[in-house]
C-alpha cells in the first residue's frame, strides 16, 4: 500500500467528511434535513462520495474533482479537503511517532540502567585487582614461577592468592566486560534513534505536495440543457423510425 492509497483512504474517511460538513454545512447544502431525513449521515456520506472524486493518476498523484452548483465553492472545497487531509495525516503520524519515541526512550533507559549496573559490578572486581582473565592469568603465572625460582616464598604465596581469586572471578569479569561493550553500543544506537524521532516530531512537514491548486471551472461540469434536449429528440426520432418500420413490415405480411 503506497502513499497514494493511504491519502485516498484518508480523503474518503468519515472524519474528513465530518470536517467538511462542519466547515461548509454540506448536509444542508445537499438538501438533507438532519431531523426529518432517515439516516441523514449515511445520505450525506453518499452525497459526498458522489460530488467529491479522488482519482489516482499515472504519475502517482491524486486528482481531486468537486462537483457543485456553485463553482467558486467547489474550488474552495477542493483546496480545503486537501488541507484537512494533510492535517489529519500529520496527527496520525505524530501519534505513531510519539509511541515510537516513548518506546525508544524506554529502551534507552533500559540499556543505560544495565550499563550502569554492569559498570558498578566490574568496578568492584577491579578493586580486587582483576582485569582481562587471560592476560591476568598469564601475568600471574609468570610472576608466581619467577618468585618460586628466586626462593621468595611469601611473595609466591601472595601471588597464589591472586591466582585463586582470578580463577574464581576472572571469567565473570570477562563476561561482564562483554556485556558492558554490547550495552554501551546499544545505548549509543538508541540515543541517536531517540534524537532522530524527536527531530521528526518537532518538524511539522507537509505530507502532500500540491502540483496545482484547485481553480474555478470555466464551464459547467454537468451536461448542458440543450444537449439533453437534443439527446431526447434523437432518441424519440429513432423510436418513431423503428415503430414505422415495424408497422410497415406487419402490413406486408398480414
Amino acid at each position: 500500500e503506497d502513499d497514494c492509497d493511504q491519502l485516498t483512504q484518508v480523503l474518503m474517511s468519515a472524519e474528513i467528511k465530518d470536517m467538511m460538513n462542519k466547515k461548509f454545512n454540506l448536509m444542508a447544502h445537499y438538501g438533507i434535513d438532519s431531523v426529518k431525513t432517515a439516516y441523514p449521515k449515511e445520505k450525506y456520506y453518499n452525497a459526498f462520495e458522489d460530488n467529491f472524486r479522488f482519482q489516482r493518476t499515472e504519475y502517482k498523484s491524486i486528482k481531486i474533482s468537486v462537483l457543485d452548483i456553485d463553482k467558486e465553492l467547489a474550488a474552495k472545497m477542493a483546496n480545503d479537503v486537501v488541507a484537512y487531509a494533510d492535517s489529519l495525516i500529520w496527527r496520525m503520524r505524530k501519534s505513531r511517532g510519539q509511541k515510537a519515541y516513548d518506546l525508544a526512550q524506554f529502551e534507552y533507559a533500559r540499556f543505560d540502567s544495565i550499563t550502569k549496573t554492569t559498570t558498578d559490578s566490574m568496578n568492584k572486581l577491579t578493586k580486587l585487582g582483576l582485569y582481562d582473565y587471560k592476560v591476568l592469568s598469564k601475568d600471574l603465572n609468570k610472576a608466581y614461577y619467577s618468585a618460586l625460582l628466586k626462593g621468595k616464598t611469601d611473595l609466591a604465596n601472595k601471588i597464589k592468592q591472586r591466582m585463586d581469586l582470578s580463577a574464581k572471578y576472572g571469567i565473570a569479569y570477562d563476561e561482564l566486560n562483554l556485556k558492558l561493550i554490547h550495552n554501551v553500543e546499544q545505548r549509543s544506537a538508541m540515543f541517536y534513534k531517540v534524537q532522530e524521532i524527536k527531530a521528526e516530531l518537532e518538524q511539522a512537514l507537509p505530507s502532500k505536495f500540491i502540483v496545482e491548486s484547485a481553480r474555478v471551472s470555466e464551464k459547467k461540469a454537468y451536461p448542458r440543457k440543450s444537449l439533453i434536449v437534443l439527446a431526447s429528440t434523437v432518441s424519440t426520432f429513432f423510436l418513431t423510425l423503428i415503430l414505422l418500420i415495424f408497422v410497415d413490415t406487419v402490413k406486408k405480411y398480414f
